[in-house]
């Protein structure tokens, strides 16, 4: 299967006069393939010039509601990890957020990925927050190996490399009307610099989706104030609803994020037209409906340059919602305050 930017009818065409879209990261890697190669291979040698600086470091992202809870399985559990296996490796996601997985399907994937040979694919970092342990529906994917934890459900961060985490905050999200707990799990990786990664999963309620949405962005706002940031998730609203207002940096909005998929052109409406560089909208992310999404991937604003962002379509279906993909480049600080070098505090 190919990636999902060269996937054959994954996108809509553009529309007549539409911009170029953004290049994926394979025709990043190609361009300076192709741009190595014909330097060395030139006839006529050019002048030495000064090295240019080292190419910021790319990461690969995945937010994926898997909806294990949710929605009928499609595959067997061990057919369901290695397919999912196959996208994350097909993609090259250095951070992969999933939502909505039982703990058999859990496992089943960190037993793929968190323990293979590196003859096959480097391994994965693992890290798991049940915010349900009673969910009846989990029992489709299989017993736990441990009985009692068949009916746990929840959030998963997977982080290539060993021993990727080094230091990792669960933040129990307001739940001040009693609806189903939500938490926030945060770890910081290193790349270029260290990395917090944060994944997600808000209720669709209005009332607590409004507090939970306000939490999270004063608490990622603060964070991106000092420090690269990585958000990622379903947060169960559209691009456009004025909760987002504290997320989206400006001119869409007052915090420091930018959204892997706010500069496609293709799905811009609304006022964003013309010269409008940046839209608070996205291609969908379910799979069943062609203008609702739901899922996000944000990075803060100074630490990364966004270079690409999309749905991927052309999978056999794993869920009701589609995986979203961004490819960001860290952008390294000209001088860095203490705290944003730091690992290991909050």
């Amino acid at each position: 299967m190919p990636p999902y930017r060269q996937r054959s009818g994954a996108n809509p065409a553009p529309r007549p006069g539409a911009p170029a879209r953004r290049p994926s990261w394979r025709a990043v890697l190609a361009a300076g393939a192709a741009a190595l190669l014909a330097a060395c291979t030139s006839p006529t040698p050019e002048p030495v010039k000064p090295s240019p600086a080292a190419p910021p470091n790319i990461i690969g992202v995945m937010s994926f509601n898997v909806c294990g809870g949710q929605c009928p399985p499609t595959l067997p559990t061990t057919q369901w990890a290695s397919t999912v296996a196959a996208v994350i490796d097909e993609n090259r996601s250095e951070v992969v957020m999933l939502q909505e997985i039982c703990r058999s399907q859990y496992l089943a994937l960190s037993d793929l990925l968190g323990k293979r040979d590196r003859a096959v694919g480097t391994p994965y970092t693992f890290a798991w927050k049940p915010t349900l342990t009673n969910n009846a529906a989990c029992k489709v994917w299989g017993e736990a190996p441990n009985r009692a934890e068949t009916g746990y459900f929840g959030n998963a961060i997977l982080i290539r490399g060993t021993d990727a985490i080094k230091y990792r905050t669960d933040v129990a999200l307001p739940n001040p009307y009693g609806h189903e707990p939500r938490f926030m799990i945060c770890l910081d990786t290193a790349f270029e610099q260290t990395v917090r990664v944060c994944n997600v999963h808000i209720d669709y309620h209005p009332e607590s989706r409004k507090v939970q949405l306000a939490h999270v962005a004063k608490l990622v706002g603060g964070w991106a104030a000092t420090r690269p940031v990585v958000l990622g998730g379903d947060l169960n609203i559209r691009p456009d609803a004025p909760e987002l207002q504290a997320l989206y940096s400006a001119p869409l909005g007052m915090g420091r994020l930018a959204e892997v998929d706010d500069t496609d052109k293709r799905f811009f409406g609304g006022g964003c037209t013309g010269a409008t560089v940046r839209c608070r909208t996205g291609e969908t992310t379910m799979r069943e409906t062609s203008d609702t999404k739901v899922s996000y991937i944000f990075a803060s604003d100074g630490h990364f340059k966004i270079m690409d962002g999309g749905v991927g379509r052309g999978y056999a279906p794993l869920s009701s919602h589609l995986p979203l993909f961004g490819l960001l480049a860290v952008t390294p600080p000209a001088s860095a305050p203490p705290s944003a070098a730091a690992s290991g505090t909050p």
